[in-house]
């Protein structure tokens, strides 16, 4: 029995351990499911966590890699497993900051944070907030480090978002308050939904003249308000009806224009605007005003009413001079002395005065935009006005035309006649204006003129005929009567003389001074026969001026030049006497006035002229001075000797300045001689 006993107790044993196999596989199996099912529990949890997870073992190699961390770098976890950490996502420049808090974790100071930037597959840089850890064998060696992140990137962003706005925020906080203290409109402003307290920036409690800070508000309590009042159309306006009153209540309040009377009597016109300020819910918070001061401009559009007032009266008043200046304008247009008329670019009449009209005996209605200027011109002058008119085009003026005009009756009017061109800002012809002279009635006078001149001419040569006539006769009887008479009182006073040689001495000096008389006397009749007809002449016109210079220079220091063509013959005796006359005159002139010590004359002969010149280099005069303001006697020598010369047919010329000598310069002409009959 034992024998038998010993085997079954013995594969019961077996049995037993067996089950106990069986049951441990069993269970061992089950725990390996259950750890399965951790492992994929675990797997699922790390890769529906929102944050970055990384393993890393102990040479920092990757062991574990979440879908965020691949969402973030844009790796997959099958691309980076194995491979060193430090290698794949950090920036140069922060890699050794990693290694050394990686270190630390494997020292065994852990946990800790820290912060680092990871670069991503297209090179985007975020920023990461590490919580790092360690998992640790039996001995509590580290196998495993394990990092989970948060990307703070948006984070970052959204704080340096954040600063710059606030920053912004107290800028423009800052901006808004340089504002309000420097625009010199009154702002008040309102906190409160009963506008009891009212505030303003500088230029508010300048324009109330309130000292900074005060309360504004009409609603504040009775010891707090201000003492100005709102006046519009006569009265007080409420408190309610005040802007910043009816803005606290929701009301917008524009242009609203009424006095502020100031405590100090000052009277100020506004205009206020108000605006209510909302929450979020849209109900009053407060209300900010503006009022803006219209005192100034009151006063000028009230000065610029009168100033307006003022100017359309004298713009009527001006109007009326200037219609009636018009008028007049019109009137001297078409009632002056002279002809005035316009023509289009195609010469047709576009205007014509009263004056031509009635020279030419048309009517307005025939004659303007109707006929043309060709129509009434003859053709001699048709064909100077076809030779001019191109010149008169491109230069725009002309002047002292001479033109014959076709009247109605057929007649001709002389007309003389300038014009100038009107054109636009091209330079392109448009029209002409012309004025008209009536000739006829000048050409008339003009004859007439020409006429007297001819005959006063005519009796002035006469008369200077008949002066030197006379002038020969009482030369002749001074010679021939009053001479005579001296040369035989003087013999006979002579034959006393002789006769009583032996009388007393006194009676023979008495007779001595009676002979020096006479002889004075026959020297000075002498002179004056000289003077009232020129011996000197009957040897010819050359001797005659040769003889007057050399007496003139007598006793005189004085340096003469004289060029004298030969002239005999030339001219007839009246002209000898009138040219010998000319420069006894400018040579009296020269002795008396001019303080010269030379003295150049010349006489010129040309085809038909004379050309006699007489300069002195003295002292001169003032020419215009002399004829208009000098002595009778020298303005009645020029005059002579200008006269002299225009009855002979010549031309003087004298020119002068003070300082600078004189020059007398004139011309005779020399025509045919005919005598007349003794």
């Amino acid at each position: 029995m034992q024998s038998n006993q010993g085997p079954l107790h013995e594969n019961q044993e077996l049995q037993r351990r067996l089950q106990q196999l069986e049951a441990l596989l069993a269970k061992s199996h089950k725990a390996e499911d259950a750890l399965k099912d951790e492992r994929d529990f675990n797997s699922a949890l790390l890769d529906t966590l929102g944050a970055l997870v990384v393993v890393l073992d102990k040479e920092g190699r990757i062991v574990r890699f979440n879908r965020a961390c691949e969402q973030s770098t844009g790796c997959l976890f099958q691309e980076v497993q194995g491979k060193v950490f430090f290698d794949l996502f950090l920036l140069p420049e922060e890699v050794q900051g990693v290694k050394e808090v990686f270190q630390k974790l494997n020292a065994g100071a852990f946990p800790n944070t820290h912060v680092n930037h990871w670069l991503t597959r297209d090179g985007d840089r975020r920023l990461i907030s590490w919580s790092n850890t360690a998992l640790t064998d039996k001995q509590g060696q580290v196998e495993h480090i394990i990092g989970t992140g948060i990307d703070i990137s948006a984070r970052q962003q959204a704080e340096e978002a954040l600063k710059q706005s606030e920053a912004q925020e107290r800028d423009r906080g800052c901006e808004l308050q340089g504002v309000l203290e420097a625009v010199p409109t009154a702002i008040f402003m309102a906190h409160g939904s009963d506008a009891r307290y009212i505030i303003g920036n500088p230029a508010a409690y300048a324009l109330l003249r309130l000292p900074p800070g005060s309360n504004f508000s009409k609603s504040a309590p009775e010891d707090e308000r201000p003492g100005y009042k709102a006046i519009k159309d006569g009265r007080e306006l409420p408190v309610q009806d005040l802007p910043m009153q009816r803005a606290i209540t929701g009301q917008t309040v524009r242009d609203l224009e009424y006095d502020l009377v100031l405590e100090d009597g000052a009277i100020r016109h506004v205009s206020a605007n108000a605006v209510p300020l909302l929450d979020d819910l849209g109900r009053p918070r407060g209300a900010v005003a503006v009022l803006t001061d219209l005192t100034d401009y009151k006063k000028a559009q009230e000065a610029l009413l009168r100033a307006h007032d003022e100017l359309e009266q004298q713009v009527q008043e001006r109007t009326a001079q200037l219609r009636q200046q018009a008028e007049l304008i019109q009137d001297l247009y078409d009632n002056a002395p002279c002809g005035y008329h316009s023509l289009d670019a195609d010469g047709v009449f576009v205007q014509m005065n009263n004056t031509e009209l009635k020279w030419l005996g048309y009517t307005r209605d025939e004659v303007v935009g109707r006929m043309k200027f060709s129509d009434i011109l003859t053709a001699d002058s048709l064909n100077s006005f076809q030779k001019n008119f191109p010149g008169f085009k491109k230069r725009g003026w002309v002047n002292d035309l001479e033109f014959e005009l076709f009247r109605k009756d057929g007649s001709t009017l002389p007309v003389l006649l300038s014009a100038t061109a009107i054109k636009d800002e091209a330079g392109n012809y448009l029209m002409s204006r012309s004025t008209a002279y009536n000739l006829g009635d000048r050409k008339l006078a003009e004859r007439v003129v020409k006429e007297s001149e001819a005959r006063l001419r005519y009796l002035a040569s006469r008369l200077l005929t008949a002066q030197e006539d006379e002038r020969k006769r009482i030369a002749m009887d001074l010679h021939e009567d009053l001479g005579q008479s001296l040369a035989v009182l003087k013999l006979q006073l002579g034959a006393c003389r002789s006769g009583f040689s032996e009388e007393p001495r006194e009676t023979k000096s008495g007779i001595e001074m009676l002979l020096s008389y006479i002889n004075e006397i026959v020297d000075k009749v002498r002179a004056i026969t000289c003077n009232l007809r020129p011996p000197v002449l009957d040897l010819g016109l050359t001797t005659a001026l040769n003889s007057l210079v050399q007496e003139f220079l007598i006793d005189q220091d004085m340096e003469l030049s004289l060029d004298l063509c030969d002239m005999n013959g030339l001219f007839s005796p009246e002209e000898e006497t009138g040219i010998y006359r000319v420069f006894q005159e400018a040579l009296t002139n020269i002795f008396n006035h001019a303080k010269t010590n030379r003295i150049v004359i010349t006489a010129k002969q040309g085809e038909d002229i004379v050309a006699f010149k007489i300069d002195d280099y003295g002292q001169g005069f003032d020419l215009e001075e002399v004829q208009v303001h000098g002595a009778q006697d020298r303005r009645l020598g020029l005059a002579t000797m200008d006269e002299r010369v225009r009855i002979m047919g010549g031309s003087l010329k004298i020119l002068s300045a003070k300082g600078t000598g004189t020059n007398v310069a004139f011309n005779i002409p020399i025509r045919p001689i005919q005598k007349t009959a003794e």
